[in-house]
């Protein structure tokens, strides 16, 4: 479908358009361009958006691909708007070849047409630092759909997510919103509130309450849609609330979203 792998400095083929699609989703959930580093081991993306309120952290090991060549550390920014219009042009049965050929990524199927699109790269910026380890005191793990309905719910009113877990007497915890004239909106979820089978709670040393920006999670689940299961939530009270997904049963995806003061 292009050059040898030898002659190229990076080339991915993938047996659907389905991972780039979800990557690129997600990424433009926090910003319009995307720097991705590369190397013998996958392809990393940090970035945070423009008003700092959250940092989005993937890795797409280079073993999901059906061939990954990227013998170097190689650092490159693409336009992931035109990026995604590429990848949703590409029907999801067919295989995917994405390289850098010179100055260009270069997108290639072979499907009922035989397509080829070339954007230009961008100027790559200095590489996120990724964030250091954080503790957590509480684990939440649910159902995206379910995680969706409930944000829908709270979105009624606010646009501010309140979680709260409490321990006692069952393990709990609340999704609610308050519009500035007082109205609310309250999710409960527990393991006896008939819904077991969609969230757990795990690994929880103390009760825990924060604030965060709803839209920006609702963004976030609308771009991956079907390509994960389930998300796990972990924050402390006062604290970053951390949603981890693994996408396609193989892409890492972390946001980070810092909590907010209600006043």
């Amino acid at each position: 479908m292009s050059q040898p792998a030898e002659l190229l400095q990076f080339l991915t083929i993938a047996k659907s358009s389905e991972i780039w699609r979800s990557v690129s989703s997600a990424i433009m959930t926090v910003t319009n361009e995307a720097q991705f580093e590369a190397g013998p081991n996958g392809i990393e993306f940090r970035s945070k958006d423009q008003a700092r309120e959250a940092f989005i952290d993937i890795f797409i090991p280079g073993v999901v691909f059906q061939r990954f060549h990227c013998p170097v550390l190689l650092k490159f920014g693409i336009r992931i708007n035109e990026f995604s219009k590429i990848i949703k042009r590409i029907n999801g049965n067919f295989p995917v070849e994405v390289c850098i050929q010179d100055r260009f990524l270069v997108v290639t199927t072979i499907g009922t047409f035989f397509c080829c699109y070339k954007s230009n790269l961008i100027e790559s910026r200095p590489s996120v630092s990724a964030l250091e380890e954080i503790a957590f005191d509480t684990k939440l793990v649910i159902g995206t759909e379910a995680l969706a309905a409930i944000l829908d719910d709270v979105g009624v009113f606010s646009e501010m997510l309140t979680l709260k877990t409490i321990r006692r007497p069952e393990i709990a915890t609340t999704f609610s919103g308050v519009s500035d004239r007082g109205a609310a909106a309250v999710v409960t979820v527990s393991r006896n509130n008939g819904i077991a089978n969609i969230h757990q709670h795990t690994s929880m040393a103390e009760s825990s309450e924060g604030t965060y920006p709803l839209r920006l999670i609702s963004d976030l689940l609308d771009s991956i849609g079907a390509a994960s299961d389930c998300v796990q939530l972990e924050y402390s009270s006062g604290g970053t609330l951390r949603l981890k997904f693994l996408l396609l049963e193989s892409v890492t995806l972390q946001l980070y979203l810092a909590a907010q003061v209600v006043r």
